[in-house]
């Protein structure tokens, strides 16, 4: 069994990339230590029991009992409050707070269908930050993939489990959307299933509790496994609480 390698880790180990994709990488690595201490510095400010309606980036503002608070998934809550915790997304049913995911996987797929053999609308990308990957889709959740892929993902050097290769994707969202996700996915020419995280038997969805942020200007960003085992074109579905988006891929070994 081939032991998968962390997000990027593969990439920037590689020393026959090209020199400017290995920049690219470093400065991601670096930004992501960043982000990760100021979503640090977010949490503890969580804690502090201001009552303000402006929340550091991560939190979501909320009123509960009459009162400003800044919520995070594991954050301390008060039981009987928790039909007022759910207006944000949130179950508080042990005194600490956890994702409503119910609500999000029961929404329906509405990913689209092509015919066997029909070009792949991939999803246009765009550069949505200066040190970031081109980004697919048209937000407010976006797939990031290398320049010069143009939608394509390839996954044949890369290892796999269970029949299931591994696709090193990062996701990202925009300031305004920074609330819990949930992505589903397959295949939209043909029946093959799309997959995430790892093990011989990945997930069906991928469940983002809480997005890592860039220091400025903010985003979040998560980096993931996405399974794939043949190729086509793919379809994924974002859905947080006030949003639902589709980007779509190839899929090449």
């Amino acid at each position: 069994m081939v032991k998968p390698v962390p997000p990027y880790e593969r990439v920037i180990e590689q020393p026959h990339r090209p020199r400017s994709r290995l920049c690219l990488m470093l400065v991601l690595l670096l930004v992501a230590g960043v982000g990760a201490a100021a979503t640090q510095g977010a949490s503890r400010a969580g804690h502090t029991g201001v009552m303000t309606s402006v929340c550091a980036p991560g939190l979501v503002p909320a009123v509960i009992n009459g009162k400003h608070r800044c919520l995070r998934v594991g954050q301390r809550c008060a039981r009987r409050f928790d039909h007022q915790y759910h207006r944000y997304g949130f179950h508080c049913h042990t005194g600490r707070l956890r994702v409503d995911w119910i609500v999000l996987e029961r929404r329906p797929l509405h990913l689209p269908r092509i015919a066997p053999g029909a070009v792949c609308p991939r999803s246009s990308g765009s550069e949505v930050l200066p040190y970031f990957p081109t980004a697919y889709g048209d937000g407010p959740v976006y797939a990031a993939l290398l320049p010069g892929s143009d939608g394509i993902v390839h996954y044949g050097n890369g290892p796999q489990q269970g029949g299931w290769y591994y696709a090193n994707f990062m996701y990202a969202v925009d300031p305004t959307h920074l609330q819990p996700t949930l992505l589903r996915g397959r295949q939209i020419d043909g029946s093959n299933e799309m997959r995430f995280g790892r093990g011989e038997k990945p997930s069906r969805a991928l469940r983002i509790a809480s997005w890592r942020i860039f220091p400025k200007p903010h985003w979040g960003w998560s980096p993931a496994y996405d399974r794939l085992r043949a190729p086509g074109c793919y379809a994924i579905q974002a859905d947080g609480k006030t949003f639902s988006t589709v980007i779509v891929f190839q899929a090449a070994p």
